[in-house]
């Protein structure tokens, strides 16, 4: 792995910082906002917190918060810039105690977003894992320094990102290098009317709360990447939800009525929408209403 210029981390025992070549340099990346901001400022934010984040020595670290993990007290972390978002920066820790490696996806705030939103997803993601952990990514841990946060989830090897682009779906692969591949109409339906569905089986009866501001193009939904491509009947068991940045009270039947509105129509980062505000294609009605009739079910 070739390392970004001088390795902010190389005098922190036990963090060392990498990159991977399929972004390269994440000072790319950065959304710095509305207002004009120094990116070098920006990026050194956000490897301090990194680097704070996994020190061994640390107490605040998320490494007490990894218990599930088992790891020895000696660890080492290799972090490495492996994709991006609109919210957030994705890298790889790679935690090695000497006999064993965990992997994990941390994903750090994108300088725009203010602080909490990260706190508030890996929140709403644990409330969906109480639900039903099936067919979301688990969170494990939360850090927050001064005003950049993030948090870990399970790493999903190579993971195929659902992308409504191009003028059709499809799914951005990693394998062998980041292309788009366009679903077939047949899978097409099927892998829309699934992400309806986990969207109305991840509505929160106890509460009377469902998800809002979903970016089904490009953010929200992954298959993994054994699902093999055209196979529609086993879409669903490879699909995850790997976003929940937001949610609304509402009755069960005003939020399904919510999703046969919105998903009607082409979405980009609408601020109109309550539900869909990013899906970049229209959903039409009978396949949201297949959606519907399976989130009840499964």
């Amino acid at each position: 792995m070739e390392k970004i210029g001088l390795n902010p981390l190389e005098n922190q025992p036990g963090v060392e910082y990498n990159q991977r070549h399929t972004f390269g340099n994440p000072l790319l990346y950065l959304r710095l906002g509305d207002e004009a901001g120094d990116v070098e400022a920006a990026h050194q934010e956000i490897v301090e917190t990194l680097k704070l984040a996994f020190d061994p020595n640390n107490p605040d670290s998320v490494i007490p918060q990894l218990t599930s993990l088992n790891l020895s007290p000696n660890i080492h972390t290799n972090l490495d810039f492996i994709n991006y978002g609109n919210d957030s920066i994705v890298y790889l820790a790679s935690i090695t105690d000497g006999q064993k490696v965990e992997k994990l996806a941390t994903l750090v705030n994108q300088p725009r977003r203010e602080p909490g939103t990260a706190r508030k997803e890996y929140e709403n993601l644990l409330r969906l894992t109480e639900i039903d952990p099936r067919f979301v990514v688990r969170p494990l841990a939360y850090f927050q320094h001064k005003n950049q946060e993030l948090y870990l989830t399970p790493y999903i090897e190579n993971a195929r990102c659902i992308y409504g682009g191009y003028g059709q779906w499809g799914m951005l692969d990693p394998k062998p290098s980041y292309h788009f591949v366009p679903f077939s109409p047949e899978v097409m339906e099927t892998v829309t009317s699934s992400m309806i569905a986990l969207l109305v089986h991840y509505y929160d009866q106890e509460r009377g709360r469902g998800l809002a501001r979903t970016q089904l193009s490009g953010d929200d939904f992954i298959l993994e990447q054994g699902w093999e491509m055209n196979d529609s009947a086993s879409v669903l068991e490879n699909m995850k939800l790997i976003a929940a940045r937001d949610t609304i009270d509402l009755p069960f039947d005003q939020y399904l009525d919510l999703i046969r509105k919105e998903f009607r129509e082409g979405t980009r980062y609408s601020d109109d929408s309550t539900i869909n505000r990013k899906s970049e294609i229209p959903i039409p009605p009978p396949v949201i209403e297949k959606g519907i009739e399976l989130g009840q079910k499964i």
